[in-house]
C-alpha cells in the first residue's frame, strides 16, 4: 500500500461537507459532546449518554438510504464505541442504512457520485467502507 500524505479527520470533515453541500445532499453533522450553560454563563461539554457513545460523525441522506459515516484521518481506527454504535444502527435500519468508514472525500463520491463521477474517481479496491 502506498503511503500518501497524512490527512487529518479536520480536512476529511471540511473536504466531505463541501461536496455534500455542492452536491445539496441532506445530512447532519453530530456534535461529540452536550453543551451544558453553566451558572457563571458559560458553556461547557456536558456528558454524553452512554447510548450515544460513538455515534457516527455524519449522517446522510440520500436515494432513500441513511449512510452513518465516520470520518477517520489517513491513520484513524475505529473504537469499541465506535464499533458497538455502528452494530447498533446497521440492525435499527436493516437495508436502508449503510455504515461507512471514510478516510477522504474521494472514497464518499464513489459512493453517492453519478455514475459519471465513479468511473473518473475509480479507486482502487482497497478502499475503505464497510457495510454491516
Amino acid at each position: 500500500m502506498l503511503k500518501g500524505p497524512k490527512t487529518s479527520e479536520k480536512d476529511v470533515l471540511r473536504a466531505v461537507t463541501t461536496y455534500l453541500e455542492g452536491r445539496n445532499i441532506t445530512y447532519i453533522r453530530n456534535a461529540r459532546f452536550k453543551p451544558v450553560l453553566t451558572k457563571g454563563g458559560r458553556i461547557c461539554a456536558g456528558p454524553i449518554k452512554p447510548s450515544q457513545r460513538g455515534i457516527s460523525d455524519i449522517l446522510i441522506f440520500h436515494k432513500g438510504t441513511v449512510y452513518a459515516v465516520e470520518l477517520k484521518s489517513s491513520i484513524g481506527k475505529l473504537s469499541d464505541d465506535q464499533v458497538s454504535w455502528s452494530l447498533r444502527f446497521s440492525g435499527a435500519m436493516g437495508d436502508n442504512g449503510r455504515f461507512l468508514v471514510i478516510k477522504t472525500v474521494e472514497e464518499l463520491m464513489v459512493i453517492l457520485g453519478s455514475e459519471e463521477e465513479k468511473k473518473a474517481l475509480a479507486l482502487p479496491s482497497t478502499m475503505r467502507y464497510v457495510s454491516i
